[in-house]
């Protein structure tokens, strides 16, 4: 598994875009500009934490440069949660977020470079986005494992525990859950 940190591909973050709203609105959001559907494309992740009375809203969506929906989620977060993601990576919330993709801080989004075997993917997942996008499922695993070096993206989401594991896959123009948590 290679992470995105080297000159080829290093995500081309062309910009790191922080936008903290204020914090009396209790938001903060994290965005980076990236290439995906081509190296020199200006696609982009944002991830979204809103502070509500219960938890936290959270969605993490990835957008082409053309504005296409590349993937979207969005989940809830208890307090408690969010606490121990916090206490586990001894960080505050606003470096927490700020730190959200591609970095050294636990419970984090990772986007890494990988091979995918058949090993990898969860038959249930394969059969959700298989009828989401009215394929057959051998066909969507096929898609997916015959890239060579697929782009990943790996995030928790409502819990620690929660680890969520996307695919791109080109033939779709579109990222589909292979493994994890909730899909």
């Amino acid at each position: 598994m290679k992470i995105f940190k080297t000159p080829f591909f290093l995500i081309i973050i062309s910009s790191l875009i922080l936008s903290l709203t204020s914090l009396n609105t209790q938001t903060l959001s994290n965005k980076i500009t990236f290439g995906i559907l081509s190296d020199d494309s200006k696609d982009s992740i944002t991830y979204t934490l809103i502070k509500t009375e219960n938890g936290y809203n959270c969605s993490l969506n990835i957008i082409s440069s053309k504005n296409d929906t590349l993937w979207a989620h969005s989940w809830t977060m208890a307090e408690n949660d969010m606490k121990d993601i916090l206490m586990q990576s001894q960080v505050s919330l606003k470096v927490w977020v700020e730190n959200f993709i591609n970095s050294d801080v636990d419970y984090n989004c990772k986007v890494v470079r990988q091979k995918l075997t058949s090993e990898d993917l969860q038959q249930n997942y394969i059969d959700f986005y298989a009828e989401k996008y009215s394929l057959d499922g051998s066909f969507l695993s096929e898609m997916i494992l015959s890239d060579s070096s697929s782009i990943v993206l790996e995030y928790r989401a409502t819990w620690r525990e929660d680890l969520l594991l996307i695919v791109f896959v080109p033939k779709l123009r579109k990222f589909v859950g292979f493994s994890g948590g909730e899909y």
